[in-house]
């Protein structure tokens, strides 16, 4: 994807188009690279776009949201031996980490921030664990139980 015109991507990558501000050219597929693909490519082939914006939004974060809801739609399951109408099993104390998975063999984690960051993770029933994810990094956190 590139915005505004499509570059040529060989140095020192001119562009080919009059600059369009607000336009969103995608290149879904392009074959001019020094590979040894062919330089045409055959069938039908499905590409979803989403588009977003919100004023003030970091970007990693919208995209992540963005993104979360297309390739990884909310599940939800039917928990019949809780009395409680909602619940938390996990949390983090870090706005630039997010709780991708949570599973028998742990918590996932992963960090949309540029730079290391350290993060608490609470389960109610575990242990407090204290995390220190690499720039824009994954973590499983496995804890005993208290």
């Amino acid at each position: 994807m590139q915005l505004g015109t499509i570059h040529m991507p060989y140095a020192p990558f001119p562009p080919t188009l009059d600059q369009e501000d607000g336009t969103v050219y995608s290149w879904a597929l392009n074959n001019i690279w020094d590979t040894n693909f062919p330089a045409q490519q055959q069938g039908e082939t499905t590409f979803r776009y989403a588009v977003t914006s919100e004023p003030g939004a970091l970007p990693r974060r919208l995209g992540a949201a963005v993104a979360s809801g297309l390739t990884e739609p909310f599940v939800g399951a039917l928990i019949t031996d809780s009395p409680a109408s909602e619940e938390t099993y996990v949390s983090v104390d870090h706005p630039d980490v997010l709780v991708t998975s949570l599973g028998w063999d742990g918590v996932r984690l992963q960090s949309l921030a540029a730079e290391p960051v350290e993060v608490r993770v609470s389960r109610p029933g575990h242990e407090t664990a204290e995390v220190t994810l690499p720039a824009c990094g994954v973590a499983v956190v496995r804890g005993t139980r208290q």
